[in-house]
């Protein structure tokens, strides 16, 4: 028999030194991406616009939980905001990496980007209900549905990247580190989802919410790299043609040639 009886908030204490630490990572993740952002003249705006929301997001997250104590972060308002703040965070990211295929691909293909969008929405949806009926004891299975249908929903969409990625075939066009930060960014996507709907069966998420260490390791720790990532590989670099790329090293050789 499952103990519900603290459904939905975790069981342990939060260990404000590992959440100070993680929050110094991504406050200087999300000043570089700033800088490198303001140079670039915000461009692609979308792109930018999507990583700074986060990261703001994934900050003010954490910064909650390295501040407030546990009986505030147990409560019913609290326990909400922090909710959606990562789920905003890691929706993001997702959004990020569908956003960064449009940079290559045709007109066509961006009906795409509303079906994922769209589904993105439903997902967030589903996820409204879930967060409300945890909180009644006598409705608990009906939650623990709904938190599965959306999840499911987010881990179809983190898999669907990779077809797409494939079937647009412009990997060709990619320098290597933009396909480098979209390995990273796409993988630790997964990594967050497929926790969050193991998460989504009750007897796991009352295991995984008796320990910290499981949130911290499949949940904030592959975002946060996954923020670093996209700060150290900015598309102010990695967002390039390979094709262009070579044309101008050839133009550059050709240059110095005559030159001598």
């Amino acid at each position: 028999m499952v103990d519900f009886s603290n459904y939905p908030f975790p069981t342990y204490i939060p260990n404000k030194l590992i959440a100070w630490i993680f929050l110094a990572l991504v406050f200087l993740s999300l000043i570089f991406w700033c800088i490198q952002s303001i140079q670039n003249h915000c461009h692609p705006i979308r792109l930018t616009i999507l990583v700074f929301f986060s990261h703001l997001t994934i900050f003010t997250e954490l910064l909650l939980r390295a501040t407030l104590n546990i009986t505030v972060i147990n409560s019913r308002i609290v326990y909400i905001i922090m909710t959606v703040l990562y789920t905003i965070g890691q929706r993001s990211i997702i959004v990020a990496n569908f956003t960064c295929l449009l940079q290559f691909s045709q007109q066509k293909f961006r009906c795409i980007f509303l079906g994922v969008s769209a589904s993105i929405l439903l997902s967030d949806i589903l996820m409204t209900p879930a967060g409300l009926l945890a909180f009644q004891s006598n409705k608990i299975n009906l939650s623990f549905l709904f938190r599965q249908l959306s999840t499911s929903i987010i881990c179809l969409i983190t898999i669907l990247f990779y077809f797409l990625w494939f079937w647009m075939k412009i990997i060709s066009n990619m320098s290597y580190e933009f396909i480098l930060l979209l390995l990273i960014s796409s993988f630790n996507c997964i990594i967050i989802v497929f926790f969050l709907l193991i998460m989504s069966i009750p007897k796991y998420y009352i295991l995984i919410n008796d320990d910290e260490e499981w949130f911290y390791f499949f949940q904030i720790l592959p975002i946060v790299l996954t923020l670093i990532a996209w700060s150290m590989l900015h598309p102010k670099r990695s967002l390039q043609n390979r094709n262009q790329l070579n044309i101008d090293k050839e133009s550059d050789e050709i240059t110095i040639s005559y030159s001598f």
